[in-house]
């Protein structure tokens, strides 16, 4: 069961507006579907886990025990955790903007620096997406009309 936090709330669905190729040539989605960047039962240990061994500005967003959303990112210094509110119904990074969505926040912050303190000048780049094999996934099924995006 999610948290009541979770439960509660009531998020609108941000579909995926667009892509757009990168400088390789390859499709670079600018929006997600809730269902594919928002874990769920990944704590801190296994989020670091998880981001150990990716590239730089990797991350995954991940809902914490409290029903909170966090920004776990690999940075210059190893794994930052960062917290995601929500205030006044805006999703808040650090001591950023608000934005709508978690999706625009991800999107924000792929081409702006993140506000926080040991990511100086640091982008999102590549998320770690929740697998369609993950038992997470088929949870979602019951809360289809709430989302963080």
């Amino acid at each position: 069961m999610f948290p009541v936090r979770f439960q509660k709330e009531s998020f609108r669905i941000f579909l995926v507006l667009s892509e757009r190729l990168n400088e390789t040539g390859i499709v670079k989605r600018e929006r997600y579907h809730e269902e594919e960047l928002v874990h769920r039962g990944v704590d801190r240990l296994e989020a670091e886990r998880r981001l150990l061994n990716c590239r730089l500005g990797s991350f995954l967003v991940r809902v914490r025990d409290n029903g909170n959303l966090a920004l776990s990112i690999r940075a210059n210094k190893g794994i930052l955790h960062i917290k995601l509110e929500l205030r006044d119904d805006r999703w808040v990074l650090g001591e950023g903007p608000s934005f709508g969505s978690v999706s625009t926040v991800v999107s924000f912050y792929r081409s702006h620096e993140l506000p926080i303190r040991g990511a100086e000048r640091m982008l999102l780049s590549s998320p770690l997406l929740v697998s369609s094999s993950s038992s997470s996934q088929s949870s979602l099924s019951s809360v289809n009309s709430r989302s963080f995006v």
